[in-house]
């Protein structure tokens, strides 16, 4: 059984990966330096590989929530709502500027049965991983968020990664 959810978790993650990813920079940098079998790369295959070497310095931060059942839609629309807010509240320490690049989030709505009861997701880009790593350990705005999620996440699920790096 534990083999099981630890699967249907894995799988949710990666389908949502997939559903969120980048596919511009990814699908031509794929097409013309890693998937094909022409000859050598060429003047615009390598202005992709540069495209995927700037994306590469980029994370993105996937985050799910599961709800505890008891709690009302109002407080979720709270939640995600707060979730997004970060984008605009949160400060760089050395600039006192917001350092989140994007933020997005929704409902799930995929119908293949594997959210193992995640509902809603978000998608935040950093410009590199130390604004990640400020973000997730020290930035006092996110730090105040998650700590007003006590009672009301169930479960969250985590994935953060490099666009188009697929090999450590």
């Amino acid at each position: 059984m534990r083999t099981k959810i630890a699967l249907q978790t894995t799988l949710v993650g990666c389908a949502l990966i997939t559903f969120l990813y980048n596919w511009t920079t990814v699908s031509r940098f794929l097409s013309d330096t890693v998937l094909s079998s022409r000859s050598p790369v060429t003047q615009q295959s390598s202005m992709h590989l540069a495209e995927a070497s700037k994306a590469a310095a980029t994370i993105v931060h996937i985050v799910l929530f599961a709800f505890k059942p008891e709690v009302s839609e109002s407080t979720k629309l709270d939640v995600s709502s707060r979730m997004l807010a970060l984008k605009h509240k949160t400060r760089h320490p050395d600039t006192n500027r917001p350092y989140i690049l994007s933020a997005s989030g929704g409902l799930d709505n995929s119908p293949e049965g594997l959210q193992a009861n995640f509902t809603h997701g978000f998608v935040v880009e950093f410009k590199c991983a130390a604004d990640r790593d400020y973000y997730v350990a020290k930035d006092p705005v996110h730090q105040a968020f998650v700590k007003s999620l006590d009672g009301i996440v169930d479960k969250a699920l985590v994935f953060d990664y490099h666009p188009g790096v697929f090999k450590l």
